[in-house]
């Protein structure tokens, strides 16, 4: 690993909390329970924010009397899934050559505009850090590979127009493909090494940030 995360861990415990927030998918989940571990006013909102759409029309109830001083936060990955949104199942993964993609490129940008303005306004003095979607293996079912680039590009170019800080987890992951599984065919997740190794990444982010301080 490139970081050791007892390091961390160590450098962390002699911080004083600053209140950290992280909300995301269930990747964020994954890596979460480590950073939680290692900055102990790191707390993640335990939901998952599915796509931007959700995220927007559910985040003022999941913030609901939070106070904090980072909001850490990721989506896009359930926006480039395929679904059938007809199905009374609309999060369930479906052939992505008879289904289209859940919410298309414009959408993404629009609601993922509408969730950054929405932090802003609602925590003026907090600091935002979005962390970029991590790859989609070659035969992942229900998501194509070539469309993460594309709406990491999207975030990019919103983040840089609210001045947000980004953390590119697509490229610290790069070269790591042997550390994801196989659910059923959704390969977009990582075993307990892949998880940490994420969470490196995010703690370095999250203390070189000031995010507790």
């Amino acid at each position: 690993m490139r970081y050791l995360i007892l390091t961390l861990m160590l450098f962390a415990s002699s911080a004083n909390a600053g209140g950290i927030l992280i909300l995301g998918d269930s990747i964020s989940n994954g890596y979460s329970r480590y950073v939680e571990a290692a900055l102990p006013c790191a707390k993640r909102i335990p939901h998952n924010v599915r796509d931007s759409v959700y995220f927007w029309q559910h985040m003022n109830g999941w913030m609901e009397g939070e106070d904090t001083d980072t909001i850490y936060f990721n989506v896009g990955m359930w926006d480039l899934a395929h679904r059938d949104k007809s199905s009374d199942h609309p999060y369930v993964l479906v052939d992505a050559s008879k289904y289209p993609v859940a919410n298309i490129p414009a959408v993404y940008e629009a609601f993922l505009t509408l969730i950054v303005e929405d932090f802003q306004k609602t925590y003026p003095r907090a600091k935002l850090i979005f962390a970029l979607t991590t790859d989609v293996p070659e035969g992942s079912f229900g998501r194509n590979p070539e469309d993460v680039a594309v709406y990491n590009s999207i975030a990019r170019k919103v983040m840089a127009r609210h001045m947000v800080q980004v953390d590119d987890l697509n490229a610290w992951m790069d070269g790591y493909d042997f550390l994801h599984v196989n659910n059923h065919g959704n390969l977009v997740h990582y075993n307990a090494q892949g998880y940490q190794l994420l969470a490196e990444e995010v703690t370095r982010t999250l203390i070189e940030s000031g995010g507790c301080h």
